[in-house]
């Protein structure tokens, strides 16, 4: 890691800021935190991608069905497990960068042996916010967008606070009252690039596929008489697109995390507390606030 400074998390920022300090806490931290994304979720990532690969395979292959949505179940299951694991892995790298005195390496071990402690209740945290969420654009629209506002924060409470899904929940009305549209729009911008690149990274699937449907039309389908190459190129850009995929949705979590600290030195002024607690400590590191808000 370079030996640069340290970015403040808690800190007001605007909404152009927030974008900024984001992508440059990524810029970075690109290859100490990708490099426990792979190792961590990767597998596992490495395994939904290869399941996706084959999913049109089993179409084809199974007139009843059954391998399909049996695989299609298994895929969804993994998916779920390491799309928390990327969350978990995101917040523990976050948290041990935001506590260590002075910038230094965060190494694959450390983060894993955070995940370990926190895993199960993100995935608690992950499959209640899903529900709640769906519930809200289910019933009635805005509901829908508050708790997504709302709740978008509640992986970064958990980490940062060190509290109980419970007690996460309900933080994260009192921390987004009143800032429910800057945290939505942050949320939508930050979604969009993360979608944009994404679609980037998906294109060599989305081509097969393509060419796929266009000689299928003629009753020709690539798919379904493929060699053994053209099956390994078709899971190889699953594969691609599910990895690069995740691991853009750090993107997201950061940029979230920005906005909680935006907030708590808003309301709470932790970052103004956290300096004056370290006047006279020369083991901490004093670092000029851009005070451009």
């Amino acid at each position: 890691m370079q030996e640069t400074q340290k970015i403040d998390l808690y800190q007001k920022r605007d909404f152009g800021e927030k974008i900024n300090a984001t992508f440059a806490f990524l810029r970075q931290n690109f290859v100490p935190l990708g490099r426990c994304l792979l190792f961590i979720a990767g597998p596992l990532l490495l395994i939904v991608g290869i399941i996706s690969g084959l999913l049109p395979t089993l179409i084809l292959s199974d007139n009843t069905g059954f391998g399909f949505v049996s695989g299609g179940a298994i895929n969804w299951i993994l998916s779920l497990v390491a799309g928390t694991l990327v969350i978990a892995v995101v917040h523990v790298y976050l948290d041990r960068y935001i506590e260590q005195p002075v910038m230094q390496a965060i190494e694959v071990a450390e983060v894993w042996e955070g995940v370990k402690n926190v895993f199960t209740k993100m995935l608690i945290a992950v499959i209640v916010v899903f529900m709640v969420v769906s519930v809200g654009f289910l019933f009635l629209i805005i509901p829908g967008f508050i708790f997504m506002a709302a709740l978008s924060l509640i992986f970064v409470i958990m980490m940062r606070e060190k509290v109980s899904f419970g007690d996460a929940f309900s933080r994260c009305f009192k921390l987004v009252t009143g800032n429910y549209l800057s945290t939505l729009l942050l949320l939508f911008v930050v979604v969009i690039l993360q979608f944009m690149l994404g679609s980037i990274i998906g294109i060599p699937a989305m081509l097969i596929i393509g060419v796929d449907t266009f000689f299928a039309a003629s009753g020709e389908g690539l798919l379904e008489d493929q060699s053994l190459l053209e099956r390994l190129l078709y899971i190889i850009a699953q594969v691609i697109n599910t990895v690069g995929n995740q691991l853009l949705s750090a993107i997201t979590l950061v940029a979230i995390a920005f906005q909680y600290g935006n907030l708590i030195e808003k309301k709470e002024a932790t970052g103004l507390m956290q300096d004056i607690d370290a006047i006279g400590d020369p083991s901490r590191s004093q670092v000029d606030r851009d005070e451009t808000y």
